[in-house]
């Protein structure tokens, strides 16, 4: 059996390799954040069934209007725990950032101390401050918002927090950005994975096809060249058989044993020889044909 060659070994390798990259469960946010960003589509503000109602979402998408800020309001459920952060409202919202780049987000949800609060964090693609870091400024931003609101919110009305934070938010871009960053359509990074995915894969393929193409065409024109090889070789020995025929099947009457028992060899040689010869189909067929087509020679070519 011939080996796969080394280039489609190499191709399917990076094919696959392409698919786990962008397909593979490391690679894939998670149902929640799935559905939250899908939401968020459509609305400023998610709000999960069940959630306590501790922040009014009707007054929130109000406040919020067209600003670069989404809010999310989960019920009570504990959040996994997994990620960079000790909270996993955190974790959640660094989640969201990585599919929602160039927002300010809000996560509302139970925490591990049993109270229900919110946590925010912004998206890498969120315009840099002219002036400073973007570290900087969210330190900033949250810190007066924060102030503003503590005499406000209250564990179960925390309202007053997101509307302190849009009025610090308001203040803080018009100051560091010129103008106030409103809010642009939510990417479809998964659509994007997509269409790199099927870029990829129509170059691949195109790339393997073509060499499959040449790989097949190869074969068939070394296996036409085997067939007709042996095929002349097949005449070759044939010719060889026939003219060793007439003085192996009508030999002249032996003057001894010896010459005798020759003869007896060299017909049994032929016999031998000529159904080795007719049903011979492969090139090793045919090379044991021969050897003993060349056997019959030095035995009865006399």
């Amino acid at each position: 059996m011939k080996r796969v060659p080394r280039w489609l070994v190499l191709g399917v390798a990076a094919g696959l390799a392409a698919f786990a990259a962008l397909y593979g469960p490391w690679a894939q946010p998670s149902a929640q954040v799935r559905s939250i960003v899908e939401a968020l589509r459509t609305s400023s503000v998610y709000e999960q069934p069940g959630a306590p109602g501790v922040v009014d979402a009707r007054r929130a998408r109000q406040v919020i209007g067209d600003r670069a800020i989404l809010l999310v309001l989960l019920d009570r459920s504990p959040l996994s725990t997994s990620g960079d952060s000790k909270d996993p409202r955190m974790n959640l919202c660094h989640q969201l950032s990585e599919e929602i780049p160039d927002d300010y987000i809000w996560v509302y949800a139970q925490g591990d101390d049993g109270e229900y609060k919110g946590n925010n964090c912004v998206g890498d693609g969120f315009p840099a401050p002219n002036t400073g870091t973007k570290d900087d400024f969210d330190l900033t931003l949250n810190i007066g918002a924060e102030l503003s609101a503590q005499y406000r919110a209250t564990d179960t009305d925390r309202t007053p927090e997101l509307e302190e934070f849009v009025l610090a938010y308001d203040a803080a871009t018009s100051k560091a950005h010129g103008e106030i960053p409103t809010r642009p359509a939510v990417p479809d990074r998964l659509a994007g994975r997509q269409l790199v995915l099927a870029c990829a894969g129509l170059v691949v393929g195109s790339v393997l096809l073509f060499f499959l193409l040449r790989a097949a065409g190869l074969a068939w024109r070394r296996r036409r060249a085997g067939v007709a090889a042996r095929r002349q070789r097949r005449l070759a020995l044939d010719a060889r058989l026939s003219r060793l025929a007439d003085s192996v099947l009508h030999p002249a009457p032996a003057a001894d044993q010896a010459e005798a028992e020759r003869q007896a060899e060299a017909a049994r040689r032929y016999v031998l020889s000529l159904d080795l010869l007719t049903n011979a189909e492969s090139a090793e067929e045919l090379a044991a044909a021969e050897a003993e087509i060349t056997g019959l020679e030095e035995v009865g070519g006399r």
